[in-house]
């Protein structure tokens, strides 16, 4: 049985993987959990010898069949709690992503599945993000963060990360998934981007545009 950090890294190096790359390293991984390099490459080895990832050293780390699995079932979980806590319990989107933390640990697998269900199987959580399924491969759109756009192009937004910080931004905006909005000023020098959004000004910094994602549309 795994203990509940070796489950978040084993979720975190799935979610970053499945973005860009197939390797990830150590130094990502330790950025992402504010730990020293040390104690991660402590934990890569634990796993790696449960046989949930491949490490080689000072190339990276990723999930082999099993740590996938396992990646599958704990992302599931949260992303179809996210969807009930909001539709039936009243919950912010910026509020869930907490509460679905503890919550993907909990529950049995047919629970989750009555669950899936009983929401209505939807196919992303309400931040954009797919949810997988245990019979088909994991699908992860390649989108554009807002970041790589550049100034008088129209965005739509698709996806964005489940970061507290990000959800608050966007909810103090009213800006939602499918908002297409605009860079007007981007400053790479003072770490902002000046956007319009539904007539709107936006002052945002790169942080927070790096993870947000979608697509150039023409308007």
């Amino acid at each position: 049985m795994l203990h509940k950090a070796e489950e978040d890294y084993i979720k975190f190096i799935f979610e970053a993987s499945s973005h860009h790359k197939t390797y990830l390293s150590l130094k990502e991984i330790a950025s992402y959990f504010s730990y020293t390099e040390q104690s991660v490459n402590e934990m890569i080895k634990k796993l790696d010898k449960k046989g949930y990832v491949s490490y080689i050293p000072y190339h990276g780390v990723k999930l082999l069949k099993k740590g996938n699995n396992e990646a599958i079932r704990m992302i599931r979980s949260h992303r179809i709690w996210e969807v009930f806590l909001e539709k039936y319990l009243g919950y912010s989107w910026e509020e869930v992503h907490k509460e679905a933390e503890h919550l993907e640990h909990a529950g049995s697998e047919k629970m989750i599945e009555k669950m899936y269900a009983f929401i209505g199987k939807p196919k992303s959580c309400q931040h954009g993000n797919p949810i997988p399924s245990y019979d088909k491969p994991f699908e992860s759109k390649t989108y554009l963060s807002l970041y790589e756009i550049e100034e008088n192009v129209s965005f739509k937004i698709l996806q964005v990360k489940d970061n507290f910080q990000l959800l608050q931004f966007l909810k103090r905006y009213h800006i939602k998934i499918h908002d297409v909005i605009s860079i007007v000023i981007k400053n790479d020098t003072i770490d902002q981007l000046e956007v319009k959004h539904d007539g709107q000004t936006i002052i945002m910094s790169l942080k927070i545009a790096k993870m947000i994602y979608g697509e150039i549309v023409s308007l």
